[in-house]
C-alpha cells in the first residue's frame, strides 16, 4: 500500500463515511505537496518538530492550533485545500487541526512513515 491510500485510509479511519472525496484529495495534497520531509522541515523550522514528532511517534499526540496549521501550511495552500474541500478558510484550518494528528498517526503506526 502507497502513502497515498494509508493518508485515504487514515482520513477514513478517522472521519468515517462522512469524509467526502474532496477533503480527502485535500490531505493527499496537503501531506505530499512538499513531501513528507518537506512537511517535516517545515515544522521543524518553525519550532514545531516536537508537534509532528509526537504524531509519527507511539506516545500521546500533541495538539495544533489554527494559527499553527497557517504557519506551516501557509495561506496559500489552506485556501487551495478550502476551494477542494468547498468550505471557507476557517472552517478548512478546523479541518486540517482536527484531522492531521491523526492521519499522520496513522501513516506511521510504527514511529516511521513508509513511504
Amino acid at each position: 500500500m502507497g502513502l497515498l491510500d494509508k493518508i485515504v485510509e487514515a482520513a477514513h479511519s478517522i472521519a468515517g463515511e462522512m469524509l467526502n472525496q474532496n477533503t480527502i484529495d485535500g490531505f493527499k495534497q496537503l501531506i505530499t505537496g512538499d513531501g513528507i520531509e518537506g512537511l517535516m522541515k517545515k515544522f521543524k523550522s518553525l519550532g514545531m518538530d516536537e508537534i509532528l514528532t509526537s504524531w509519527i511517534g507511539t506516545g500521546k499526540n500533541l495538539p495544533i492550533s489554527k494559527d499553527q496549521i497557517l504557519k506551516v501550511f501557509g495561506e496559500d495552500r489552506i485556501k487551495e485545500f478550502s476551494e477542494k474541500t468547498g468550505v471557507p478558510m476557517e472552517k478548512s484550518q478546523d479541518i486540517i487541526k482536527d484531522m492531521l494528528p491523526g492521519i499522520i498517526d496513522k501513516i506511521s503506526p510504527n514511529g516511521k512513515i513508509e513511504e
